[in-house]
């Protein structure tokens, strides 16, 4: 059925069909409103409508002919031989009879009549309204049989009959009319720009011409066609036409813009949508323009615009030398005023710009400014001092910290050390007692684990402050991936997980510190090492993007991962809540500080129980590969 509808004999028959359920539609809408009014349906007889609708169709017809040939002796002659007549008067008198009226049988249509005789009796004026010294008569008439008139009329009658007999069946029939209708023009929508074996949009050349043209050139002539008419005296034909106009272009007009909704290109494909794009990319244009213009000149500009506004219309509609007078005389104060408050908002405005900066020490320069432009001058100057004053503190503040982490960390390692040298001792000196020898292996791992969140704190806060050394110098990324996947080999193995690398054949260069890096791939490698489920792979790869390196660590976690990147970044986040595997929290969040320490970006995602973590750096040009020079002493990993 799609591809029937969908081909062009298809498209053509239902347009044709279309259009006869829309003539069928309107015929039985028009007969059903007669019908009903005045409960025709119902109340008249066969009789009565074949009198309502050819009677007098008959009066104007005979009324012509008569009124033609008035004064001419109309006994024994028929009217253009289409019917048979009687005049009587209203005494039954017969004053005029066609030459067959005898011979009729029945009168088919009987109207009253008003006459006016001559002085010899003769009839010299007929009307079927009353009028003025007219006097009241009766006229019968019959078309001829055989006649072409009398065929019409015999025809008129027997369609007459047909619709009498099947009356109430036009309302059932303008339903249906109705249905096919909407059906078939759904129909043709629906196939409009369609083909039969595809369901793509395929928009004829129709389409390509701006809708509103369109639109505008229908409207155009199905308006010119029906004021022509009109003007012509043929209001029929002007209904006429603009219906037939309707009945057969509405529907192509209507496919039309289906498929243009289809291809999305509607509202696109108007002159007035472009219209509206030009003046929105000249609007734009303008503002830009006026944007990059000084403060000054647009002041100025903005003057001489109010001005002309103002001035345009004073000439246009009437002016004397008073009126320019002070017109010139208002220019003359309103002019200096607005330039010096354009002038001291330029003032204020390099100042908070200069502020936005970072330019501390500029000082808007207050000395010609008065009122509000003076106060708020001077209160840029305080934001200025105050600004000042709140650096030097954070700044003192930074550097009290750093001292404190450095002496901290300096007083926290060495008893660790004591701690953790005198239990190895104690181990060694516990002899046979296996409580002593046991007490001493959980003092020594306790001692270490004690150790390295001392470390990790040490190195976490430093990192989050940028007081962490880092030596940033060229580096091949893939030694990294490399060197992870031979530290790690055996740790993997023992937690039942299988790494696969990945990464491409060609040099990717990066700027990094080889050994920052290599503790973040420690941190990351770890976490693989405790949280992935045994029994799975993990995934260790390098790609190129655009004028990225991106370093991806993929693992299935073995706890389930109900917390954000957010959270999993914050220190102490731990992915396994039971906190019964070893680690602080702090691996993840040291890693992304010192990834960002080194120009990079550090990313984690989750997506079910799949975790991965996202390193990127920016990839170095030979050019800038060029003036760097690595240092190898501080570095094992640099090129």
């Amino acid at each position: 059925m799609k591809q029937a509808y969908r081909t062009l004999p298809g498209k053509v028959i239902t347009y044709v069909a279309l259009i006869l359920s829309v003539l069928l539609l309107a015929g039985s809408v028009l007969a059903g409103a007669y019908m009903l009014d005045d409960g025709r349906v119902f109340t008249y007889t066969e009789e009565a409508f074949q009198n309502e609708l050819i009677s007098d169709q008959i009066k104007n017809t005979v009324w012509p002919i008569i009124d033609a040939r008035l004064g001419e002796n109309l006994a024994g002659s028929r009217m253009e031989d289409a019917f048979e007549f009687v005049i009587t008067d209203a005494d039954d008198n017969i004053l005029l009879e066609s030459a067959e009226a005898k011979a009729v049988q029945k009168w088919d249509y009987h109207y009253t009549a008003f006459i006016r005789r001559d002085g010899d009796g003769k009839i010299d004026g007929f009307s079927f309204y009353q009028m003025d010294e007219y006097e009241k008569a009766t006229i019968v008439i019959s078309p001829v049989p055989g006649s072409a008139v009398g065929n019409r009329f015999q025809m008129a009658a027997r369609l007459i009959h047909i619709a009498y007999t099947m009356r109430y069946a036009v309302f059932a029939v303008a339903l249906l009319a109705l249905a096919a209708t909407v059906a078939l023009g759904v129909l043709l929508l629906c196939a409009a720009a369609r083909r039969p074996h595809d369901d793509g949009v395929y928009p004829g050349a129709l389409n390509r011409v701006p809708f509103d043209l369109i639109l505008f050139l229908f409207a155009a002539a199905l308006a010119g066609g029906f004021v022509v008419l009109c003007d012509a005296g043929e209001d029929f034909g002007a209904v006429l036409f603009a219906a037939l106009f309707l009945l057969l272009l509405l529907p192509g007009l209507l496919m039309s813009l289906a498929a243009r909704v289809k291809e999305h290109s509607l509202l696109k494909n108007t002159i007035a949508y472009r219209l509206f794009r030009l003046l929105r990319k000249a609007c734009r244009g303008v503002a830009h323009l006026l944007k990059s213009l000084p403060l000054i000149w647009k002041t100025l500009l903005g003057l001489a615009v109010v001005s002309a506004a103002e001035l345009i219309p004073l000439l246009l509609i009437g002016w004397n030398l008073e009126m320019v007078f002070f017109w010139f005389i208002e220019k003359a104060v309103l002019v200096p005023v607005v330039l010096y408050v354009a002038l001291t908002l330029r003032k204020l405005q390099a100042g908070g710009r200069a502020l936005a900066n970072g330019d501390l020490g500029y000082r808007v320069n207050t000395d010609k400014m008065i009122g509000d432009f003076k106060e708020h001058g001077t209160n840029l100057n305080s934001i200025s001092r105050g600004i000042s004053i709140a650096v030097e503190d954070r700044l003192k503040s930074e550097r009290m910290k750093t001292e404190l982490i450095t002496n901290v960390s300096h007083d926290i390692k060495t008893p660790v050390t004591s701690i953790l040298n005198y239990a190895a001792l104690i181990q060694k000196e516990a002899g046979n007692s296996d409580a002593v020898r046991e007490y001493s292996e959980v003092l020594v791992r306790q001692s270490e684990k004690l150790k390295k969140l001392v470390e990790d704190l040490i190195e976490a806060s430093k990192a989050a402050t940028g007081n962490l050394d880092v030596a940033l110098s060229p580096c091949d990324a893939s030694l990294f991936l490399n060197q992870a996947s031979g530290e790690y080999e055996k740790k993997l193995r023992d937690a039942g997980l299988t790494l696969v690398v990945r990464q491409p054949e060609e040099e990717i260069m990066i700027l990094a510190d080889g050994r920052r890096m290599w503790r973040i791939f420690d941190n990351l490698m770890n976490n693989i090492c405790k949280y992935a489920m045994p029994g799975t792979r993990a995934y260790l790869s390098l790609e190129k993007e655009g004028d990225q390196a991106v370093i991806t660590f993929k693992n299935t976690s073995r706890e389930p991962l109900d917390l954000t990147e957010d959270q999993l970044l914050e220190r102490f986040a731990r992915g396994d809540a039971s906190r019964n595997t070893e680690g602080n929290g702090l691996g993840l969040s040291i890693a992304k500080s010192i990834a960002e320490l080194q120009n990079g970006t550090m990313r984690i995602l989750t997506d079910g129980d799949l975790f991965k973590a996202r390193l990127s750096f920016p990839i170095l040009s030979d050019g800038t590969r060029e003036k760097a020079v690595p240092d190898v002493s501080k570095n094992p990993y640099e090129l």
